[in-house]
């Protein structure tokens, strides 16, 4: 009944953009954009352990940082739907079904862990209920936070098909199995969560972190009490990371990549295994816990040192050194943003932050009156702790946040209201679950009933042309951003393959609707063409002109409403993108297709003899 009722509330609160992915090809997140692009080339018949997308940079193809696991479920839906409608319908309804498929196990994944924490609530003698919550108590506080959570729900509506909702899943089921009691079953459980959501990407690496060093807490108060689980989790941990290693690690073996699934990770995994199984049966036989604490960390330390020594690539896993990235690209990304930046684009953004901190209080209030005892719940407050860190770097680690709070949270606060008398203690719960309950209502009020409005806003302004580089504090809409209608991409498509620079949100648009190269993207795996791009597009239009043929591209596409290309004009007034906002083209760009909102995309004329303008010609 969670599942159907989360399931009913997501479709509803999702429409808009179930037409939008299945009548328009719109797809909201560069993730899932190459995600489908990746599933493609895998049944077009790329090799299961080739990671490179020819189809991205200036080169032969860029080499890409998440595994093939991610792909297994989108390809699956293909290949099902593809002998009934073809395999165009079968894209489509593979991006519609995908994203509740998914939502469906991580639901009850998560009513799993909440029932774990609900069955360790020791209940006080002035109780008036001493009864423990019957299920549907329990099942109708997650359903209530889960539809309310924007970071949450985001991931699993029409479209999303990106490694996010896995991360989540993994994420879950590690937490869950990190309460007590623990046992090698459990440890078994957190080692496949843990190994599921690291071989998907490393963004829960934070809360995986904390997971750890609650248990190395635990494990130095009581060392007989966690052997079996250590036991567990490091054997599985070994099994799982041998068998991933084999299905799932790209080739060569020796890639030295430190943000994916490749030999740096794998070997973390496999130290962590032997380590945890170290401290179950050689540490466990000191006999104070400091001894015990000070050799755990000790240990931890070589081995992490190690590993960096091992390893370089990991010290900077991004490489994103030049400082244009910051201003222009990552530094502009909600998701790159701390809570506290981001807060100024979405107020949203900081809930997933207090929501953390409110269930660690909720926690440690039952500790203290011994509802619960600390080391049943530790692993899961340093999964917690850790997890509000890493978001306070990166807001893309809120929904794990939010996820990880949840199982905490809603037990916890199903227990106090049980419990209390009415009166002021009654009222204080409720005084701080209300108005979080409804601010994260009005972004399910927000999405149905706003966007159309957004939408027919932007329609009746698709005439105009930009010419103004003023900041824009509002996210304007996909259709506004591409500068592209159905007529224009008919005759994009049209065009022999080719490579074209074309700005961030329309280069996404064009990778998975057409079958040209894109040069320049949002992806850090781009990294050096980026560069290129962005001091190319900031150069004197003398200069630009001189440097069009150290990089082989045959189209430029100009959108005025492009945010980023705005922000570049106006920074910098006298550059080469300044002047063709400003309608001051050079004679070594030939109008090809004019786009909406005057825009326009340019073949690029070079120099003879060079070989993109062979191509072309």
């Amino acid at each position: 009944m969670l599942c159907l009722a989360s399931l009913l509330i997501v479709g509803l609160w999702s429409y808009p953009l179930f037409q939008d992915v299945y009548r328009r090809d719109l797809i909201y997140d560069s993730d899932s954009v190459l995600r489908l692009v990746e599933v493609r080339d895998l049944l077009n018949g790329q090799g299961w352990y080739d990671m490179r997308q020819s189809r991205l940079g200036f080169g032969e193809g860029t080499a890409w940082h998440w595994s093939r696991l991610a792909d297994l479920g989108p390809a699956f839906l293909i290949l099902l739907f593809g002998p009934f409608m073809g395999t165009a319908q079968a894209e489509h309804w593979m991006m519609i079904t995908y994203p509740p498929l998914v939502f469906m196990p991580l639901i009850l994944l998560l009513y799993w862990a909440a029932r774990r924490v609900a069955a360790l609530i020791k209940w006080p003698d002035w109780a008036e209920v001493r009864a423990p919550p019957r299920d549907w108590a329990l099942v109708g506080i997650l359903g209530v936070m889960i539809i309310q959570m924007d970071s949450v729900i985001f991931h699993f509506l029409p479209g999303l098909i990106d490694h996010h909702s896995l991360q989540m899943i993994g994420l879950v089921a590690f937490v869950g199995a990190t309460l007590g009691p623990r046992s090698f079953a459990t440890g078994l459980i957190a080692a496949a969560g843990l190994n599921f959501g690291l071989v998907v990407g490393i963004d829960g690496l934070p809360f995986v972190i904390g997971g750890l060093f609650g248990l190395v807490l635990v494990w130095t108060l009581d060392p007989s009490a966690e052997r079996g689980f250590l036991r567990g989790l490091g054997w599985g941990t070994l099994g799982l990371t041998a068998i991933n290693l084999v299905i799932f690690m790209p080739r060569p073996l020796n890639t030295m990549w430190c943000d994916s699934w490749t030999l740096p990770l794998a070997s973390g995994l496999f130290v962590m295994g032997l380590y945890v199984l170290a401290l179950a049966d050689l540490v466990a036989h000191l006999k104070r816990p400091l001894a015990r604490l000070v050799v755990a960390a000790l240990v931890g330390i070589a081995i992490l040192f190690g590993l960096l020594v091992l390893f370089p690539a990991c010290r900077d896993p991004s490489q994103l050194y030049d400082p244009l990235f910051q201003t222009y690209w990552m530094g502009q990304a909600e998701e790159n943003l701390s809570p506290w930046m981001a807060v100024t684009q979405n107020p949203l953004a900081i809930l997933p932050q207090l929501f953390g901190l409110l269930a660690i209080g909720f926690a440690f209030y039952l500790v203290v009156y011994k509802w619960l005892k600390l080391k049943e719940v530790l692993p899961a407050l340093a999964v917690l702790g850790f997890g509000l860190v890493g978001n306070a770097l990166y807001v893309r680690a809120g929904a794990m946040l939010s996820l990880s709070a949840i199982i905490i949270f809603a037990p916890s606060i199903l227990a106090l209201l049980r419990t209390m008398k009415p009166g002021p203690k009654r009222a204080s719960i409720w005084a701080l679950t209300v108005p979080s309950a409804a601010i994260y209502a009005f972004t399910i009020v927000f999405m149905p009933v706003g966007k159309p409005l957004i939408t027919n806003t932007s329609q009746e302004s698709q005439s105009e042309t930009w010419t103004e580089f003023e900041d824009s504090s509002v996210r304007l809409p996909i259709q506004a951003v591409h500068c592209f209608g159905p007529e224009q991409l008919k005759v994009v498509q049209a065009l022999p393959p080719s490579r074209i620079l074309a700005p961030l949100g329309q280069s996404e648009y064009l990778l998975h609707t057409t079958h040209h190269t894109l040069v320049y993207s949002g992806y850090h795996r781009l990294n050096h063409d980026l560069a290129w791009v962005m001091h190319w597009l900031l150069a004197s239009p003398k200069e630009a002109a001189v440097r069009r043929s150290q990089r082989p591209f045959d189209y430029l596409s100009i959108c005025p409403r492009n945010v980023q290309f705005r922000h570049f004009a106006r920074d910098y007034p006298d550059s080469f993108i300044a002047g063709l906002m400003m309608g001051k083209v050079p004679d070594w760009l030939v109008p090809v297709v004019p786009l909406q909102s005057g825009g326009m995309i340019y073949r690029v004329q070079r120099e003879l003899g060079s070989p993109s303008q062979a191509k072309v010609q």
